[in-house]
């Protein structure tokens, strides 16, 4: 004989709606799954000066910008064609990286990472990407 609550669920519920409960692995608490994020104490920034010689050096200040260091770079020593390819290099590789470029001097490039604001006679850049003249 048939309850009422079983003539309810009958009602409101076909064969076809009822799901059976699965058990779903759970990914383990063993902190595998943890990334540690770089963090760098206020005030410890590093910047970087180098005088490369050929484009392989790129790699280099490229590092050097990941790590979050700012790279000033003077390109004087190498030759017009290979210099004009290593500052289009790590132009760009600043630009994937969020970070900024301004040349500062014939030659002379600056190279800065996200966090880092670069201010000039014309305008400055801060790590909001906000544009300022002065």
């Amino acid at each position: 004989m048939n309850t009422i609550w079983e003539k309810i669920k009958t009602f409101f519920i076909t064969e076809e709606e009822e799901y059976e409960m699965m058990d779903i692995p759970v990914r383990g608490e063993d902190g595998h799954n943890i990334i540690p994020l770089q963090s760098r104490a206020a005030g410890s920034h590093e910047i970087v000066v180098m005088r490369p010689t050929s484009f392989n050096e790129t790699l280099l200040a490229v590092r050097c910008l990941k790590n979050r260091s700012t790279v000033i770079v003077n390109v004087s020593e190498m030759s017009e064609t290979e210099s004009q390819r290593f500052v289009d290099f790590i132009s760009g590789s600043a630009y994937a990286l969020d970070g900024y470029q301004e040349r500062v001097g014939e030659g002379i490039f600056i190279l800065t990472p996200s966090h880092v604001g670069i201010r000039s006679n014309q305008a400055l850049v801060t790590s909001d990407g906000i544009v300022a003249r002065n």
